[in-house]
């Protein structure tokens, strides 16, 4: 049951940042490419009669805002191509343009008109879906890593230790043969069970006990049962349990396995 909301939660976010995408590309799309009713050929039939009397271009984004003879509205359109209408409107320096034109016909009021250069937006216009993008792949992968095995994310660095049950405690008897071993033991289970005598007369805490052999030779079972005649809990783990792609993290369980056992 858990896993199914888990997995409805995750389609209605994955829904939402869909729609949230696709809305912002609609946005950006109809920002670029907006435009009022009236064609091109009647813009430039006002140019032709020379009766445009000033006019602002956006370089970049191609809008024009221009005024007519002897009208205070701003009129406003989007110039589908730049480049063509400045070449026809302005042309070069040699060439009969519009204001040479407008300039001739009217030399007390010569024609107004600015040129707004191109701003240097468009590098983080095109970068905002990228980022979205990124964004929401990686929200979905933190999501879907904090569900995934039942929310083990808080436990990662965390050491996979069990602690044997009492039930389970086994005891030198347990084990057959290994006489010298248990012998070489029963040091480490006297001071498991009191090392205050030990710390008194200033002898040192061993680190451990490191158990060598083959598989299937009762290491195991040796340690479970000098856990046992020292009545102290026993934790099983086993050594490609600290292994991780991660750097450091092996480092982190073996610091937490000895704070749990402490």
């Amino acid at each position: 049951m858990k896993n199914n909301n888990n997995g409805k939660t995750l389609l209605i976010y994955l829904l939402v940042s869909v729609a949230i995408i696709c809305g912002l590309v609609y946005m950006l799309t109809s920002m670029s490419t907006k435009s009022s009713d009236k064609k091109y050929s009647e813009i430039m039939e006002q140019f032709d009669s020379l009766n445009v009397s000033q006019f602002e271009l956006d370089l970049g984004s191609g809008q024009l805002k221009y005024k007519l003879k002897g009208e205070d509205k701003v009129y406003s359109y989007t110039v589908p191509n730049v480049s063509l209408f400045a070449n026809e409107v302005l042309g070069g320096e040699d060439a009969e343009n519009y204001r040479k034109k407008y300039n001739t016909e009217n030399p007390d009021d010569p024609l107004q008109y600015n040129l707004i250069p191109i701003s240097d937006n468009s590098f983080w216009l095109n970068l905002i879906p990228t980022l979205l993008m990124l964004g929401v792949m990686i929200f979905f992968f933190v999501f879907m890593m904090k569900n995934a095995g039942g929310g083990k994310m808080s436990s990662f660095g965390k050491t996979n230790a069990k602690m044997a049950p009492s039930s389970k405690k086994a005891t030198f008897d347990d084990v057959a043969g290994a006489d010298e071993e248990k012998e070489e033991l029963k040091e480490i289970v006297d001071f498991l069970r009191d090392n205050k005598k030990y710390t008194e007369i200033g002898a040192r805490i061993p680190k451990g006990v490191l158990l060598l052999g083959p598989p299937g030779t009762g290491k195991t079972l040796l340690a479970r049962a000098v856990a046992g005649e020292a009545r102290v809990p026993f934790f099983s783990i086993s050594g490609s349990d600290f292994v991780e792609m991660f750097v450091g993290v092996g480092a982190s369980r073996v610091r937490d396995l000895f704070e749990q056992a402490k």
